[in-house]
């Protein structure tokens, strides 16, 4: 046991061979607690935050609702006369939106965007249930499951 402590003994007794304590703890303490490898992350997490905070997701807000079996970011009243985009999380709703903001309507004129209402209303469905298969979960308004068409007023 002695071996060991004599190691010891003699590491400190090197650091401290002027008699200066001090600059023996500041030297011990600034080689234990070395961070400079953390100012390289500390920028990186810095621009990260900066990117994140002028993203059209952040900067707009939209409000982020189910819609059908896919999650809608939608900026405005409706997704007609609004903006809005789709995906199968949240976050890939909110990535879609800002990818979709940034990108440009070259040949495209409005009458070549528009949707019918059936198109829309499938869209929103999601893909055909078979109505034995469909467990009547999410209703409309108006009574009607969401999933298979079935008229659900009277369950």
């Amino acid at each position: 046991m002695s071996e060991s402590w004599d190691a010891i003994y003699a590491a400190v007794r090197s650091k401290i061979s002027g008699g200066n304590i001090s600059e023996a703890v500041e030297s011990v303490c600034r080689e234990a607690f070395d961070v400079s490898h953390s100012k390289g992350l500390l920028a990186q997490a810095i621009t990260n935050i900066e990117y994140d905070l002028h993203r059209a997701s952040v900067l707009f807000r939209p409000k982020l609702m189910l819609e059908g079996n896919q999650w809608m970011a939608l900026y405005g009243d409706d997704f007609r006369t609004g903006f809005a985009a789709f995906g199968d999380s949240p976050a890939l709703a909110m990535e879609a939106f800002d990818k979709a903001w940034h990108e440009k309507l070259v040949g495209k004129t409005p009458e070549k965007n528009e949707l019918s209402e059936a198109e829309i209303e499938a869209a929103m469905r999601g893909p055909e249930t078979n109505e034995a298969d469909c467990q009547h979960e999410r209703l409309n308004a108006d009574g009607q499951c969401i999933d298979c068409g079935e008229d659900k007023r009277g369950i």
